[in-house]
Parts: structure tokens; C-alpha cells; sequence
């Protein structure tokens, strides 16, 4: 690790550890700042509009737990999204079928007609805030931000 921070630190940028944290800080929040924005006529945040991408991707009912690993996040919280996105008629809970003590989520039909339209305007909002970069750019970010999430937190 020690040789990955000396390149960094003696790339032609010179960067230090504090000022790669500082563009990182302020790149998540202008990115989530957009987003929140563009969520607002939906009356959703970034997180339930994660959670609901989450489950339109499985097409099937999730358990809370299982949600709450996807989010990375804690039960209780996905407890405050259900109960936001239930009184939208988004998602519906229901007890499992195997085991009566178990929630399940899924999609109601209007949150399925509703991930599409609002995955559509997303896209089409972000050509608008990434319009300085090339694609590569913004694949290699993504590569990078996926990576990075799949470090295991005992390196």
C-alpha cells in the first residue's frame, strides 16, 4: 500500500491524501446534490431511488435484511424508506409465505411503471451535468467507484 501513496503522491499532480479525499467529498456531493434535485417532482431522495431501482432490477420480493445489505445500510433505516415509499404507493410488504415473521418488498405496479420514467430522465439529466467528460472517463470512474466498493474492510 505504501508503494500505491508514493506514486500517487509523486504523480505529476503532486496529490496528497487530503486533497484526494477533498475531490472525492466534493465530486459525491455536487453528484448527489444533481440527483436530489432531479428526484425532487418524484418526491423521493437518492437512497429510496436506489432502493427502488434495487428491487425493479431482482423483480422480486426482497427481504428487509437482504435490502438493507444491498443499500449498505442498516435495517431500521430501510424500516423509514418502506414506510415513505409505501405511503406513495410505490412498494408493497407483505409477509412471507415460508415464514410468517419475515417481510417481504416488492415493487407495486406504479413503482414498476415508475423506475423506467425516472431512470430515463436521470440519464438524460446526467448527459447534461457530465457533458465536459469523455465516456472513458466516466466508464473508468465507475470502474474505479466499483472496485473500490468491493474491498473487503479487513485490508
Amino acid at each position: 500500500m505504501k508503494n500505491f501513496l508514493e506514486k500517487l503522491h509523486n504523480t505529476r499532480h503532486n496529490l496528497k491524501t487530503y486533497q484526494v479525499g477533498l475531490l472525492q467529498t466534493k465530486a459525491y456531493r455536487k453528484l448527489n446534490k444533481y440527483t436530489q434535485e432531479a428526484l425532487k417532482p418524484y418526491q423521493i431522495g437518492t437512497v429510496e431511488w436506489a432502493l427502488l431501482g434495487v428491487l425493479y432490477d431482482t423483480q422480486k420480493p426482497m427481504s428487509l435484511k437482504k435490502i438493507a445489505t444491498k443499500l449498505d445500510v442498516e435495517p431500521p433505516f430501510v424500516t423509514e424508506l418502506i414506510e415513505k415509499l409505501k405511503k406513495q404507493k410505490l412498494v408493497s410488504l407483505e409477509k412471507s409465505k415460508q415464514d410468517g415473521r419475515k417481510k417481504l418488498l416488492s415493487l407495486s405496479e406504479k413503482g414498476q411503471n415508475l423506475v423506467p420514467e425516472i431512470e430515463k430522465m436521470l440519464f438524460r439529466e446526467s448527459k447534461k451535468w457530465l457533458s465536459g467528460l469523455s465516456i472513458s472517463d466516466v466508464i473508468n470512474y465507475i470502474h474505479v467507484l466499483n472496485k473500490i466498493s468491493k474491498y473487503k474492510d479487513d485490508k
